[in-house]
């Protein structure tokens, strides 16, 4: 497990942090602003990193804004019985573009204060995506929905993948199913059981009363193992999670999934390990 901190600023307004990069022998990049009044910086640097500990407190004095991820090897992926997935590739928002966050048409129910909501309807999107080298994908506003092609549907099928609808895309001109994708719904949700709620951030609701929390950056996510359902392969989170309008729940995979995607060579998501207690 290796924690990357990113930073993304501008020299001229992070004197101070450009000159401690410059100093200290981080590695960054640099490129001149269109306006030559400085450069746009981006750097990156691991926990494990020996230079991290005078960056962390350079950070902490500075007050210097910056984000962070945890990253699992694939022997900590391959070892863990539960994990979590991430969309890595977002690709156009779903239609009408213009409407859609004020009024989705594809939910049933939806709560315009938080962003909780209900699927009952699919997706439509402008039109045919372009994946590239993804075989999973997701719509920008749109939190835990998740895409893929045929070839992962029919894959899935055939290793009996357990806890998976099969949901058309729709294209909005054409009103026809798209042929490129389709969405992987996900019915079955688990018990309440998020163990490491107290050291996430979290708001309620004063519309709907649902309680969301920020999303885990910081190593492993804690469950309880009871609250999983049995038999299926692929479930999303009682809790709900996110800030402001947008509200998702996690998806949570088996590691008999997580080995065929591994193996498969499958790209578009990334694993992170979920640490079952009884």
């Amino acid at each position: 497990m290796e924690i990357i901190h990113q930073l993304v600023f501008k020299s001229r307004e992070e004197p101070k942090l450009f000159q401690f990069l410059e100093s200290t022998g981080i590695k960054f990049k640099a490129v001149k602003l269109p306006d030559n009044s400085g450069l746009y910086v981006s750097a990156q640097i691991e926990e494990s990193n020996p230079a991290w500990s005078s960056m962390s407190r350079f950070i902490d004095k500075e007050n210097i804004l910056h984000s962070f991820e945890t990253i699992f090897s694939e022997r900590e992926i391959l070892d863990a019985e539960w994990l979590r997935v991430v969309n890595v590739f977002e690709h156009g928002y779903p239609q009408p573009e213009n409407e859609w966050i004020k009024k989705p048409n594809n939910y049933g129910e939806f709560c315009a204060s938080c962003g909780v909501f209900k699927q009952t309807k699919p997706y439509y999107i402008f039109k045919e995506p372009t994946l590239g080298k993804n075989k999973f994908m997701s719509l920008i506003w749109t939190g835990d929905s998740l895409f893929t092609v045929p070839e992962v549907i029919e894959a899935l099928k055939n290793n009996q993948i357990k806890g998976i609808e099969v949901w058309e895309v729709m294209i909005h001109k054409s009103k026809q199913p798209a042929r490129s994708i389709f969405q992987i719904f996900i019915p079955e949700i688990t018990a309440p059981s998020l163990l490491d709620k107290e050291s996430l951030a979290k708001s309620t609701c004063s519309g709907c009363g649902v309680t969301k929390y920020e999303y885990h950056r910081y190593g492993k996510m804690f469950y309880k193992q009871n609250g999983i359902p049995q038999g299926v392969d692929i479930v999303r989170t009682h809790e709900w999670f996110g800030s402001g309008h947008l509200a998702y729940r996690e998806i949570l995979i088996s590691n008999r999934l997580a080995k065929i995607i591994i193996d498969s060579k499958w790209k578009g998501l990334r694993m992170k390990v979920v640490q079952l207690i009884m």
